[in-house]
């Protein structure tokens, strides 16, 4: 600490009262904070993400941009498919299922020769 700077640590100390610090206390603290500002921070994203997402307005933007980009890649995957006709319904009757060639008519062939 400088000789010209308030002690501000102090000042604050000594407005609470019926406490008394222990002595060297006002040393002390300021050397933690000097070992803290000096130790290099970690800037992995495991120690980086809770810090960044702490403000709610970050955290709204961080869950808010991947639903907005789903939406786009879901509007623009739509227009890109080429459009559907739709499917045309066969009458009850004319079903294409037995027809010859198929494994229903070979199956229902060898069911219907075991029977006899």
């Amino acid at each position: 600490m400088r000789a010209n700077e308030p002690d501000e640590l102090g000042l604050l100390l000594r407005q609470w009262p019926d406490m008394e610090p222990p002595p060297a206390f006002e040393q002390d603290v300021l050397r933690r904070i000097r070992l803290e500002v000096g130790r290099p921070r970690s800037q992995g994203l495991a120690a980086w993400l809770p810090a960044w997402l702490g403000s709610p307005s970050r955290l709204a933007w961080a869950a808010g941009t991947p639903l907005a980009l789903a939406l786009v890649a879901g509007v623009v995957g739509a227009r890109a498919l080429p459009e559907r006709r739709p499917m045309s319904l066969a009458p009850f009757g004319s079903l294409t299922v037995a027809d010859r060639g198929t494994l229903t008519r070979a199956y229902l062939a060898l069911a219907g020769s075991t029977q006899r």
